[in-house]
Formats: structure tokens, sequence, C-alpha cells
């Protein structure tokens, strides 16, 4: 083989590697994706939430609660807000893709000022290996001291073991394995050992094989955080 065919079998197969790949990547109004919601934002407030004003994805939903994985087309949408059963007032739109067989999350919290706030990730959700669940963390609130001060960071510990460290507001955490059965998990104010979960140690029931997600939310002026769950 000379070397100008050599050449040109190199450039057809990188041509072809990425023609793969851009095609695995694009959207198809034929295809499927899922997506679920979870509500972080604190108080007796309800929410609705829409994909383009077309798709009623999470109806009347309150503070910790969250819905099953909804399938929806693939497409490029808006994720909007609204009060509870008030369509006139949008509190907040952001864009989103959602590419074939792909799964997504979608979070609402606040910002610093109680400012609705719309979060999403991409979901692995590939079964966890057998004996183990997969575990990952929603950082739902602002993490601040009270209302004047600058946010903070925290480690997440499982069974006394961190597995999570320095840990800042809105970050989305990536699944990682841990032991099925009881585990305890504490939330500690960054590299000191100091619990924010005013001695209360959260338990979680991690099942063989589930996939659980934990959201992490707390009052912009108080350090003790409630934690919640959706599991798979």
């Amino acid at each position: 083989m000379s070397s100008i065919q050599r050449t040109l079998v190199i450039v057809m197969a990188a041509c072809s590697l990425f023609a793969c790949r851009k095609k695995k990547d694009e959207i198809d109004p034929n295809a499927l994706s899922q997506i679920t919601v979870m509500q972080g934002i604190t108080g007796v407030g309800k929410f609705d939430v829409y994909l383009s004003d077309s798709i009623l994805l999470a109806e009347n939903l309150a503070y910790g609660q969250s819905i099953n994985y909804r399938a929806v087309k693939t497409a490029n949408y808006k994720i909007q807000l609204y009060p509870a059963g008030n369509k006139q007032t949008r509190l907040i739109e952001t864009a989103i893709s959602l590419y074939p067989n792909r799964s997504y999350s979608v979070f609402l919290t606040v910002d610093d000022k109680k400012n609705a706030v719309i979060l999403s990730t991409s979901d692995n959700l590939a079964v966890p290996a057998p004996g183990k669940s997969k575990v990952r963390l929603a950082i739902l609130s602002d993490l601040r001291k009270n209302a004047t001060s600058n946010p903070f960071a925290v480690d997440v510990v499982i069974d006394k073991k961190t597995v999570y460290s320095n840990v800042k507001y809105r970050d989305l955490l990536s699944f990682i394995e841990v032991e099925a059965g009881e585990r305890i998990v504490d939330i500690q104010l960054a590299g000191t050992g100091v619990s924010l979960l005013n001695g209360n140690p959260y338990k979680l029931d991690a099942r063989n094989g589930q996939i659980i997600t934990i959201g992490l939310s707390g009052a912009v002026d108080n350090i003790g955080f409630t934690i919640y769950q959706n599991k798979l």
C-alpha cells in the first residue's frame, strides 16, 4: 500500500469515527431520553415544571419531593418553573438539550437572594456491582452560616470515611458505589470534622442495586440542613 493510500485510509477512518460520534450526539425527534426533577426550594411553596411550555414535567412539587424518571422525546428544550397552578407567572427558565438514550436530572434551588435557580446534569445510571448501591449528593443549600457571611464548603462523610471533600453550593456530584445496607451519612464543615447535621447523622438505606440521589438543603441563615433522597 502506498503512503498516499495509507493516508487516505487513516483520513477515512477518522472521518468515520467522527461521523459516529456526531450521530450519537445528534438530537433525533423520534428517539427518547428520560428526565427527573428534585425540588430543593425550602418553604411551603409548590411548583410546576414545564418543558418549553408544552410538556408538564412535574406538577405541584413541594420541598423534598421528586418525580420518577419520565421518558420524553429528544429535543432542545426550555425548562420553565412556575408557582403551582399559575402559568401566568414564570419564575425562571433555562435551556437544556436532551439526547437519545440518556438520562438527566433537574434540581430546583435558590441563590443567596432567594431567587429560583434551575440546575441540570446528565446521569450515569449503570447498574452498580453486586452487593453495592450507587449514591451521589446534590448540594442545594447556599452554605452560609448567616445571610451576610461568605459561603463555605463541606465534606461528605459516609461511615466515618470522607467520600467528597471541599464541596460547594450548586455542586452536583458524580455517583459513587457504597456497600449495600444502612450507611451513616454526615455533612461536615470542610477540613474540621464538625458536623452540620445538629448531631443527627443521616441513616441511608442503601439497598443492593439501588441508585440514590441525596439532596442537601438548608435555609440561608441556618447551618442545620435537611437531607432527602430520590431512589431508583
